[in-house]
């Protein structure tokens, strides 16, 4: 099984401007071990 982060996670910072896209899934590939991004 893998796991992933789904961009919800991140929804009050990307409501307060405080990350975009792509710096998400650049936290996600460098800082965790998941094996996907869901950006939906």
């Amino acid at each position: 099984m893998k796991t992933g982060v789904c961009s919800y996670c991140f929804n009050k910072l990307f409501l307060d401007n405080e990350i975009d896209v792509p710096t998400a899934i650049r936290f996600v590939g460098e800082q965790t071990e998941a094996d996907c991004y869901e950006p939906l």
